[in-house]
């Protein structure tokens, strides 16, 4: 047998090369057809699986490398766009990739039949030890709620497809195919070879911390920053390469357009001529004043990045000091082991990584929202005086003042999560000097945010955005709480399925944001929330334990009042505060777990076991399968955003151009616009809409002496934008 562990090697390797000669297509909504790419990590799952032959590795090897080949082949069956969820309709098991998945995952079911019927006495005293009404509980909430998205079977009747009865089946497929991957997760740790592992265990023991241990090695003080750097090269690879340094939904278009003026020196730029053509989403024109209905914090940053000519690398840069905030914060809440957990996690999680990638105001908000609890646990903890405390608590005020210039609600929450804490929890009681100096930090900066109000509504207290959708669709159309007249006026499908907002709103939405977590948190086959009901099993449950659940339901229970769910974009983005509390009972979950394995069979080297799992699970979500199934499947020009316009201006082909497009959707002519000088200046290409003859000829006269380019947008010509030699015949 030794001798086929090379030729296996070369032929996973040989696999990932003919990947990139397997023909794909683009997807319209974003993405490539995934035929190379499931060739790709099918190879990967022949080389790991060839590695262990002939060494006590084998059994576990052979066993991750179906491990990772299955979860391909379950997110080839699942629909990469908005609400992803397994689609086992017949017509979409007819593709050779399909079908090849099917196959993978019969033999996993087979090996995984076998194997655990061998093991049975094993798995099932495991079980026992890990299993009790409370996780059992806990997981089949999380099964029913996440596992399966309600929105397109419960929406007006044209839209749904099935209701109950296909709901159901879904729920059912979802749940076995996570129940087999557990059960293959259980063999894996089963057949880890111990000996084998011991050397390299103890090694690493001697090198850094372990969960429940605070050393100070040498490799503890240096992880954090190897995490972050690996994190920025990660994010910024995600920024530039695969989302192209482009916005892809309406917000970004208006950040960068907003930061691109701040850029400047200027909170609007005048209404250009003939409004109607460079009408957009969020674009607002009021008594002579171009601006975006967008609250001003995220841009005011961004736009040093645009300064420095590096706006795409802003997020990656605010990713990589979030994961020494996240460590430092953890680190004081418990020891620097789980530390060190918790940003492993952090730097590996698909869902941190691809929005830290984006132009979104999340990375941004969740980083101020940490630094305010850090800075406030060491003003608790402050040894040296009380003015020196007051400081450190200023800090965290302005940071909060500063989260209510990004995204307000989450200042809210934020403040009050901070103000509880700092009641009822020793490491957040502060001096009254302190809580006085934090409050004047939080007003200080919070109020340039009523200031940029009444400059561009006239009015302190009413934001841009409500204005904006008080006449897009009617007074109060964005307003939190409940009635028929909230929400859009407009059909949004199944990420907004019922007009106005009630409590079937709340289900959906709460279902929509569960469902989408428990896919790009971890991206693990079994999902990613089971292991954080897991922590229930703790035998020393703590304060803090509950403290992350109550953050949790915070986060979830104030969004529940705003009538959209934020949508799939880039993840639950409207619950990323609950980021970090998510991944605290994830690392709570695994100790549970392995600390009720020692108890059930001591002796079994459990942790050793559990480590060696958690590697092939992070492998697996986050480097092989879901994080590449991401960056392959959807978000290569997603929602048919693209870099088409940046090309032209590029390559030198418009100058100073008036661009008339030709787009049959928002999407394409955002790319567009994206790459308007906010002042349309003179030196610049303008891009503007293609409505027609008459407002053709309009722009031409708003624009004297420049040439009149007219280019087909992607939504007309179904592959890049094309410029062509007339205007186009059927308006947008």
């Amino acid at each position: 047998m030794t001798r086929l562990r090379l030729p296996l090697i070369g032929l996973g390797l040989s696999m990932l090369v003919a990947a990139v000669f397997v023909p794909v297509e683009s997807n319209p909504n974003g993405g490539y057809t995934l035929e190379g790419w499931l060739l790709a990590v099918c190879g990967v799952a022949v080389a790991v699986s060839a590695v262990g032959i002939g060494t006590p590795w084998a059994r576990a090897a052979a066993l991750s490398g179906l491990f990772i080949a299955a979860s391909a082949a379950k997110l080839t069956l699942t629909t990469p766009h908005w609400l992803s969820s397994l689609d086992l309709r017949p017509a979409a098991l007819v593709p050779a990739p399909a079908q090849i998945s099917v196959l993978l995952l019969i033999v996993q079911a087979l090996v995984v039949a076998i194997l655990a019927r061998r093991e049975r006495h094993v798995l099932t005293a495991a079980a026992r030890a890990v299993l009790t009404p409370a996780t059992l509980a806990a997981s089949g909430f999380i099964v029913a709620a996440s596992f399966a998205h309600l929105s397109p079977f419960c929406g007006r009747p044209e839209q749904a497809h099935g209701g109950l009865v296909a709901w159901t089946a879904l729920l059912a497929a979802t749940s076995s195919l996570a129940g087999l991957a557990v059960l293959h997760l259980a063999l894996i740790i089963r057949l880890v070879p111990v000996p084998a592992l011991q050397a390299p265990a103890d090694a690493l023991r001697r090198l850094l911390s372990m969960p429940g241990q605070s050393r100070d090695t040498a490799l503890d003080r240096r992880l954090p920053w190897l995490l972050s750097l690996l994190v920025f090269a990660a994010t910024a690879f995600v920024s530039i390469w695969i989302l192209d340094a482009t916005p892809h939904i309406e917000d970004e278009v208006g950040y960068w357009f907003q930061a691109h003026h701040f850029a400047r020196g200027a909170l609007w730029v005048p209404a250009p001529p003939v409004p109607a053509a460079f009408e957009y989403y969020l674009f607002e024109v009021v008594d002579g004043k171009w601006f975006t209905a967008l609250n001003p914090g995220w841009a005011a940053l961004l736009s040093v990045g645009v300064i420095a000519g590096v706006p795409f690398l802003v997020n990656p840069l605010l990713a990589a000091v979030t994961v020494i905030v996240a460590h430092a914060l953890t680190r004081r809440l418990s020891d620097t082991g789980s530390a060190h957990a918790l940003t492993i996690l952090l730097a590996c999680s698909p869902w941190f990584l691809f929005i830290s990638g984006s132009l979104m105001t999340q990375p941004l908000a969740l980083l101020l929202a940490l630094f305010a609890a850090l800075q406030l646990m060491r003003s608790a903890g402050e040894s040296t005086t009380p003015r020196a405390a007051a400081a450190v608590a200023a800090t965290a005020g302005l940071a909060v003042g500063l989260l209510l210039l990004v995204r307000p609600l989450d200042a809210l929450i934020t403040a009050a999560v901070l103000a509880t804490a700092a009641l009822f929890s020793d490491r957040f009681r502060i001096s009254r000097v302190s809580r006085l100096a934090s409050i004047a930090g939080g007003l200080a900066t919070s109020a340039l945010l009523f200031a940029y109000n009444a400059v561009i509504t006239g009015s302190a207290l009413v934001f841009p955005v409500n204005a904006y959708f008080d006449k897009l669709w009617h007074p109060g159309a964005n307003r939190f709480g409940f009635g028929a007249n909230i929400g859009p006026d407009e059909d949004w499908g199944v990420l907004d399925p019922l007009f106005g907002h009630g409590p079937i709103d709340v289900v959906l939405n709460t279902n929509q944001n569960l469902a989408t977590l428990n896919l790009e948190l971890l991206g693990w086959p079994m999902g990613s929330l089971l292991i954080v009901a897991l922590f229930l099993r703790h035998p020393r449950v703590r304060a803090a334990d509950w403290g992350m659940l109550a953050v949790i339901a915070t986060v979830i229970a104030a969004h529940s009042l705003y009538w959209f769910s934020g949508g799939p974009d880039y993840g639950p983005r409207y619950w990323y505060l609950a980021l970090i509390p998510l991944l605290w009972l994830a690392v709570r979950g695994l100790q549970a777990g392995t600390e009720a394995l020692e108890g059930a069979a001591p002796g079994g080297s459990w942790q050793m076991r559990v480590g060696a799992a958690a590697a092939v699970l992070v492998f697996c979500g986050s480097l092989t399968t879901f994080a590449s199934w991401r960056a392959v499947g959807k978000y290569p020009h997603y929602r048919g955003y693209n870099s088409d316009y940046r090309g032209m201006i590029e390559q030198g082909d418009l100058g100073p151009a008036l661009v008339l497009i030709h787009s049959r959707d928002e999407e394409d002519y955002g790319s567009a616009l994206a790459r308007n000088d906010p002042f349309l200046g003179a030196e610049s290409p303008v891009f503007a809409l293609d409505l027609g003859a008459e407002t053709n000829e309009a722009l031409i006269a708003a624009f004297p002496g420049r040439e009149v380019v007219y280019v087909q947008g992607r939504s007309v010509t179904g592959s890049t934008a094309k410029r062509v030699d007339a205007p186009s015949l059927v308006t947008r």
